[in-house]
């Protein structure tokens, strides 16, 4: 199954768990990814410790860069990193039983983060491994 099909139809499940209109969801994220190819994607399921009103949260690589959506209760956030601006990737624990993973822009040492529970770090590493592929390739 494509990488696009396989984000749409967890992306119905985390609306349905969460309580969140799909199709808003569905439609806000389709506009803002665009044709750009998706390669992998990343969701987590809410509330994270340190972002409480967090229902989840979607990073998606497509070959343009990263693309992350948080959902939250009162409507999403959208954040692009272009791959050329990512400088390096680095991971740490969080909260109790947590795990993060930096994907850092520029020397500035601002990034984006993709956060989940450490019985989901393999799954967080193997993203953050398709993302440093998919930088290597360019």
């Amino acid at each position: 199954m494509e990488a696009r099909e396989r984000l749409f139809g967890e992306l119905r499940t985390l609306c349905t768990a969460t309580g969140s209109d799909y199709e808003k969801v569905n439609t806000e994220l389709s506009e803002f990814v665009g044709h750009d190819k998706i390669v992998d994607y990343y969701a987590a399921e809410g509330p994270l410790p340190s972002f409480s009103q967090v229902l989840f949260d979607v990073m998606i690589l497509g070959k343009e860069g990263l693309y992350d959506c948080e959902v939250r209760q009162k409507g999403a956030l959208f954040h692009f990193v272009p791959l050329s601006k990512i400088v390096g990737i680095t991971e740490k624990f969080g909260e109790p039983d947590h795990l993060n993973i930096q994907f850092k822009v520029g020397e500035l040492g601002g990034g984006t983060v993709i956060e989940d529970k450490l019985s989901e770090s393999k799954k967080m590493r193997m993203f953050a491994r398709a993302v440093a592929d998919e930088i290597a390739r360019m």
